[in-house]
This record gives structure tokens, sequence and C-alpha cells, in this order.
């Protein structure tokens, strides 16, 4: 590379990065941190890296510095031959950078990285594992010769020593453990925690803020307006969409107006959808956001759409999701290495609807990969490689990416339930009070105080009769809708007048009930061998037999073919 820097970035236009020179050392920052409890945000973010490298020995040591802190944030610094990048813990602002003919090229957009190389190259095998998931593991990309930084991760090129990568931090609950004698207390304290974060999630926005939750029948998004509530902030708006007889709506509804929040609710239909999914809007935002190593999230984004249409939404508001780590673990087992059974387990948790023998050996070799690094050998159990995957690929890539529509749109957003102080609360809590979240669950109901909407349980959505999913096992029903070919699964659904049979959140109007996978994607997909071998199964099917995302998949594929490979 020389002595030159090409720097590279700016990819998202709602994304505001902030730069700054000092000291022969060029800094670029977004989002906030807290360090010793205090704010920062642009330009003290930025002086606060340059601090840290100036009194740091090391590059390495000035960066393991800043991933203590608290916050949503990325930083790219770059000096006299030299260019470091780092991500916060779920990796809220992605970085990807490649390295070709001597230039090291760092970006928030690994399109851009791709296109910096030269002839953008598609990544044929990241390519086919995002027809089975909604990420892209490791650092791979759908964009040969293009790497992402990963959550809790910082890179360091340097012109002579070449490039280093480091993981300051992966989420391991379970490794270490600390003894919970009395659960009255660790409500207590877990209380205490979440009340801080929403403290520090108040202090980094201006007075003025207006508070946007999207509110669904789930504990976490409750929890926030709980809280909210308790801190005497009445600036807060919430929402939340679906089917008119959606049972999340209708307990979100009975909350807001516990808590005296205003509520708004967007119906999810075809004509709705349809017009959204036709429009060129939303063709550019599946060019943004998905960003080479995850799926365009979709889900709120008719909703927020809508919203800010009918004049509900505003500048300045700040949308608070409930996003977290305390997700349901998997059960412990023996500690050992990967195994076939935890790597099946795995690809059965995270595949999409394609039945999962289609998976080749390059792929399963990656997976394998990313659970040898998560793999810590000291650890009792195995559940920590399962929780530390699917923190690092669904959490961090696809879930947390999903704060890229709030963006699209104009909006700031804030997950205040994966601030750090809270993280580190779930990740030392023994494994079996995070089985089935059952401590999250019932400290909420106990300890929170919230008399007025504790006895709303959550209804999970529901495909089938309620009386159905008593009867029988879990794990038997799935084994038996896996024998049931797509099209009968169509027939009963449509002769079914039972509320419950239809997906809570309208996913079925997403491209209309009455239309076909072929109607929606073109022939590329035909032509292609390796779309063919998923879709053909589908393609003159209707859309409703088919899992919505995963057609969201074979239409991104079907994009970028269409603009690299058919050019």
């Amino acid at each position: 590379m020389g002595r030159e820097l090409t720097l590279i970035q700016m990819q998202f236009e709602r994304s505001n990065w902030h730069s700054l020179t000092r000291q022969q050392l060029q800094v670029h920052v977004i989002g906030y941190a807290y360090a010793d409890e205090t704010c920062l945000q642009g330009e003290t973010l930025a002086q606060a890296v340059v601090d840290a490298f100036n009194s740091a020995d090391s590059r390495s040591g000035a960066l393991d510095e800043i991933g203590k802190w608290n916050g949503s944030f990325a930083a790219v610094v770059a000096g006299e031959g030299f260019a470091c990048g780092i991500v916060d813990r779920i990796r809220s602002y992605p970085l990807f950078y490649g390295t070709s003919d001597g230039k090291f090229c760092i970006s928030d957009s690994a399109e851009t990285v791709a296109a910096a190389q030269g002839p953008v190259r598609l990544d044929r095998d990241s390519l086919e594992m995002s027809m089975m998931f909604v990420f892209i593991c490791g650092r791979w990309t759908r964009f040969q010769g293009v790497r992402g930084i990963q959550a809790g991760e910082w890179i360091d090129y340097d012109s002579d020593r070449g490039l280093t990568t480091n993981r300051y931090y992966i989420f391991r609950p379970g490794r270490e453990t600390r003894d919970v004698p009395d659960e009255q207390v660790e409500a207590q304290r877990m209380d205490a925690i979440c009340s801080a974060a929403i403290d520090r999630m108040i202090d980094s926005a201006p007075a003025s803020t207006r508070w946007i939750l999207p509110l669904s029948g789930g504990y976490d998004s409750r929890m926030i307006a709980s809280y909210l509530y308790r801190k005497g902030i009445t600036n807060v708006l919430c929402y939340t969409y679906g089917r008119p007889d959606n049972p999340e709506a209708q307990i979100s509804s009975k909350a807001a107006e516990a808590l005296g929040f205003q509520w708004h609710f967007v119906e999810y239909n075809e004509e709705l959808c349809f017009k959204h999914t036709q429009s060129d809007e939303m063709k550019a935002y599946y060019c943004q956001v998905g960003n080479g190593a995850s799926l365009p999230h979709i889900q709120d984004y008719f909703a927020v759409a809508e919203l800010k249409s009918r004049g509900v939404l505003r500048e300045g508001d700040i949308f608070v999701p409930g996003h977290n780590g305390s997700f349901t673990p998997q059960p412990a087992r023996k500690n050992q290495p990967v195994s076939n059974s935890l790597l099946k387990y795995i690809i059965k948790k995270h595949s999409l609807i394609w039945t999962d023998w289609y998976l080749h050996s390059c792929i399963r070799k990656r997976i394998t990969e990313v659970l040898a690094e998560i793999h810590d050998p000291s650890a009792a159990d195995t559940a920590h490689m399962n929780d530390g995957f699917t923190w690092q690929e669904r959490q961090a890539k696809y879930i947390t990416n999903s704060v890229r529509v709030y963006e699209f749109f104009g909006y700031q957003w804030r997950m205040p339930l994966w601030d750090n102080e809270l993280t580190d609360f779930f990740e030392t809590q023994p494994t079996e009070l995070r089985v089935g979240r059952r401590f999250f669950i019932d400290a909420f109901k106990t300890i929170l105080g919230e008399e007025s909407v504790s006895g709303l349980a959550k209804i999970k959505e529901i495909y089938t009769k309620p009386t159905t999913r008593h009867l029988l096992p879990g794990a038997l029903r799935k084994a038996i809708r896996s024998l049931i070919p797509p099209y009968l699964l169509y027939l009963y659904r449509k002769l079914q007048t039972d509320p419950p049979m239809r997906h809570a959140l309208g996913l079925e109007s997403w491209y209309g009930e009455s239309t076909r996978v072929c109607d929606v994607l073109s022939d590329v997909c035909r032509k292609d061998p390796m779309l063919w071998k998923y879709l053909r199964w589908h393609w003159n099917k209707p859309t409703i037999t088919t899992y919505a995302i995963s057609i969201q998949a074979a239409q991104v594929a079907e994009y970028l073919l269409k603009k690299y490979e058919d050019a």
C-alpha cells in the first residue's frame, strides 16, 4: 500500500459521521458512547477517540480502551501508514474493509468497498448462505474480497505489518456465572441496572425528544414503556401493526392505555403492502440496508412509512425498539468442541423455511469456523456457543440492523436493553434462570411495579389452533407440519376462518395472498442454478405457502445478479 491510505465512508445517507483532524490523526465517528458516565457524541466523541490514541502506549491499547465504552457507536481512525476501525458490542453501525492492489479500503458500505477494488464480484457461497439464513455468518459478505468487522471487534491495518484483528468482546452467557441465592435480590439488581440504562438513554437525547416505541405484546417493549412511565416521561408515542384481530395489538393497546401513552395501529393488508413493495422508495431501501451481510429488515418498514405519510411522526423523533440480550439460551450440554449435533441444532434454529440438506460443505465449514472462534474450552457447557452465535450473527447483523429502517426515513434510535451493564448482567446469570426467559419475565411482573399491565401475558404468534398446540409437543407439531405439502397448507389456511390461523403481523399480506412466487421474481432466478435449486418447488405456488422472508432473500439475490452478473 505504500504510505497512501484510501478511506471511503458514508454509504447510508442518514448516518451522520462526524470527522475531526487532530495531531496527524483523521478521526471519523458515528453514534454515541458513555465513558466514565460522560455522554460522548459528535465532536466530543471524536475528541475522546483522539485522547485515547494519544494516551495509550499502542494503537491496540487505544482500541481496547475504546471497546470498554458503553453505547452505540463506530469509529475509524487514520494516520500515516495505518487505518483502524472499531464497532461496538452489537455492531450498531457496520464497517467493512478490503485490500486490493496495495490499497486498503474501509467503509460503512460493503458495496462501496467492493467497487473500490475494481469490477464487483459476488461471493457465490455467501449468496447461497443468504438463501438459508437472514445473515452471512462470520466476516464474509456477498462480495468477494470484502469482509465485515464483527460485533465487539477492532481492526488495525498497517502498511508495513498488514492487517491485525482482535475480538475485544464476545457474548458468552454461562461461561462465568455468579451465584444467585435470592431471586428477589437479583430482580432488584436488574431493576437498578435497567433504570440506569434508561437514564443513559434519556441523557443522550435532547429534552424535547419524543420517544417512539414499537409496542408489541412482548415483555421487552412493555418494560421500556414501564420505565419511561416510572420516570415521568410523558412524551411517548406507541405503535404496533399487523392484522386487526392481532392479539399482540390488543395487548399493546391496553398497555399504552394503562400508562397514558398515545397509541397508533397500522393494519397490514394487501393494499398497503402492495403499495409499498412496488414503490421506488422501498427498492432504494432494499439496496441500502442489507449491506452485504444480512437481509434488509422489512417487518417495521410498512408501519414507519405509513405513520410518516399520515403525519404522525415528526422531525427529531427517536425510536426505541425492545431488542436485548436476554434471549432464550440453548439447553445446556456438556462442553465439547464443535460437534455435528450442535451444528445441526444451530442450522435448524436459524435457517429459513428451505430444508437444511441443501447446505453444501463450504457453508457448514464457515459455520463451524465461527463456532470454533466463539468456543471457550473452560466453559462447563455448550450453551455459550449457541448464544454467542445468536448474538454475533442473528442479533448483531439482522435484529440490530433493523434500526436502519428508522434511519432510512430520517429518524434516530436507541436500544437501551443492549446497554453494556445490562448485557453483562445477563451474561453472568446462571443458565437455568435464563431458560425460557423465566427470571426476566418473573422480574418484570413482580418487581417493576407495573400492576396495571403485569397481568397482560404475551400471546405468541400462532399458525394453528391453540387446542392443537397444547395437545402436541412443539417438536412433534413441526415434524407433522414438515410432511404436509405447502399447497395443502395454503388450502387449509384459505378455508380457515379462525383468526389465529393468520400470522399476527400479516406476513401473508406482504406479497398478496393470491400472488404466486413466480409473479414476484423474474427469470433470472430460473436461469441461475443455485437459486433455482431453492425456488423450483415453490415457483408456481402462492406466496402465502412460502415464508415471506425466504422470498425476500431471493429478491435480494436476484437484484445483485442482475446488477453485477447480467450487466
